[in-house]
């Protein structure tokens, strides 16, 4: 299925909404992002977050070799 930017965007706000019900009672979050186009979600989500969760936020993305997954490398982003 293929999401329309209104769709796309509806999803992400929800996904946040839920991911801050879930961990209402934490102090912070980290979200991962797979280098490329997961990254963008991660931040995008990351913003909606901000909206509902009241503790902090890190994003990071995630480098993956898909040919040689056996390294993986972690940088901030934030």
């Amino acid at each position: 299925m293929i999401l329309d930017k209104v769709s796309a965007d509806k999803k992400l706000r929800r996904m946040a909404l839920e991911v801050a019900e879930r961990n209402f009672d934490k102090s912070s979050l980290i979200l991962i992002g797979i280098r490329e186009n997961g990254i963008h979600i991660a931040r995008k989500i990351g913003a909606y977050l901000q909206e509902n969760f009241t503790g902090n936020i890190e994003v990071l993305e995630l480098w993956l070799d898909k040919k040689d997954p056996g390294e993986i490398k972690l940088s901030s982003t934030t």
